[in-house]
């Protein structure tokens, strides 16, 4: 479950679009360092909409929710990720010489793993589910029409 945005969250959700629009070219974190610059410089007045919206929310959120607690992820080190992908392809992390590893490389491909792995899950979970077809098991192509199956 996700927590209510704050107000800069509520805020930069409108000027990201603005932003976006009139600088294609830029980075989606470029963008973000734009906002957190003009925030800054916002008159305290505009900024108190997106406060007290921000604040309506949190209540909201809280009144439907009251046993929701926030607890932020555990940051994977280098080191618990490293350990992971060598014990999933059978490897002794004691056998590398850390100086001629290239561990970005590495991380980039379980990443990159990672994702397509959940890329798949989540096509997979979008295919239309096909039960009972009547079709002959050993024969995959489906009967003409008109004719009927024997069993």
């Amino acid at each position: 479950m996700r927590r209510p945005m704050n107000a800069f969250m509520l805020w930069s959700k409108t000027w990201r679009k603005k932003i976006a629009k009139d600088h294609p070219d830029v980075f989606n974190a470029d963008v973000s360092k734009m906002l957190g610059k003009i925030w800054k410089e916002q008159p305290p007045d505009e900024k108190q909409v997106y406060i007290n919206e921000s604040r309506r929310l949190r209540e909201e959120h809280k009144s439907r929710h009251p046993e929701f607690r926030y607890a932020s992820q555990p940051v994977k080190t280098r080191e618990q990720l490293m350990e992971r992908i060598f014990t999933e392809q059978g490897l002794d992390l004691q056998d590398i010489d850390p100086s001629t590893f290239d561990w970005n490389c590495m991380r980039d491909q379980v990443l990159c793993r990672e994702a397509q792995q959940r890329d798949m899950r989540q096509s997979a979970a979008r295919l239309p589910k096909i039960v009972g077809t009547g079709h002959d098991k050993t024969n995959p192509s489906p009967p003409p029409p008109g004719s009927r199956q024997t069993s």
